[in-house]
């Protein structure tokens, strides 16, 4: 429900109507990827449709970006990711996660180690809204570094994420397979493909998971026509959903689908 609410809110922003909305869209910034993806056919889970939407909003701060990455200040972020078993008969979502996030980002020299430098430490929620014996949440102390460099006409970024656990009575052991740190890192050739990888080594190291993220503009392959992105996905490992943290699932999944943001 709460996508469904902030969904319009962004489309009315980035479009520029109502009073005040233009000046708010220049706040609202990309976050993590949003896409729809389905499972070919190429394994036998049940779990056959992904889709993803996250957007952060700058909620403090003035002027412009100093970084290269986004301008320094105090954000909230709002990203869902869902799970639908479009093979049963009602067709069900299996499980949602909703993760709303409060975050400073500041500058780095860059000189430091080149390319453009960030950091944003904040507090991170993680829920599926289900009650009872379903119920998964976690809230966590979260540090992200940010790091972007130029080599002729590819760009690398890495973004590793940390996290402490400030609470997870809902699911004590969930470090067990997610450890404490995602290993996040890209390759781009701006206008055209990005690969990207994420990676997670739970607290006993015999868990954890890896994620692959490929994706090419669709406009450089119909002349302008079509706008998003060709986007796939591979994932292997454990606790792909919030609800099975626990569980390997059938494995390695791919999907493959439409990305509006990468």
């Amino acid at each position: 429900m709460r996508a469904i609410l902030l969904m319009p809110m962004a489309v009315l922003v980035m479009a520029g109507e109502g009073p005040g909305l233009a000046e708010m869209a220049d706040t609202l910034y990309p976050y993590e990827p949003t896409y729809f993806a389905l499972d070919p056919g190429f394994s036998d889970a049940p779990l056959n449709a992904k889709f993803q939407f996250s957007v952060a909003l700058r909620v403090l701060g003035r002027g412009e970006d100093q970084d290269g990455l986004r301008p320094v200040g105090l954000y909230a972020s709002y990203s869902q990711t869902s799970f639908w078993d479009l093979q049963s008969e009602s067709k069900p979502f299996y499980d949602n996660s909703y993760r709303p996030e409060l975050w400073w980002h500041q500058s780095i020299p860059a000189s430091m180690l080149g390319g453009r430098l960030g950091i944003e430490p904040g507090l991170a929620h993680e829920s599926n809204g289900k009650s009872g014996s379903d119920s998964r949440s976690i809230n966590c102390a979260v540090l992200r570094l940010l790091g972007s460099w130029q080599q002729g006409d590819v760009q690398i970024t890495a973004t590793p994420r940390f996290r402490y656990y400030l609470d997870k009575v809902d699911n004590p052991d969930i470090d067990v397979y997610r450890g404490y740190v995602d290993l996040i890192g890209a390759i781009r050739r701006p206008g055209s493909w990005e690969v990207s990888v994420t990676g997670r080594i739970g607290s006993e190291w015999d868990r954890g998971s890896l994620m692959l993220e490929g994706s090419h503009p669709l406009n450089t392959w119909t002349d302008g026509l079509l706008h998003g992105y060709l986007y796939a996905q591979a994932f292997t490992g454990w606790g792909e959903t919030l609800q099975s943290y626990d569980q390997k699932s059938p494995q390695p999944r791919v999907l493959i689908g439409f990305a509006l943001i990468r």
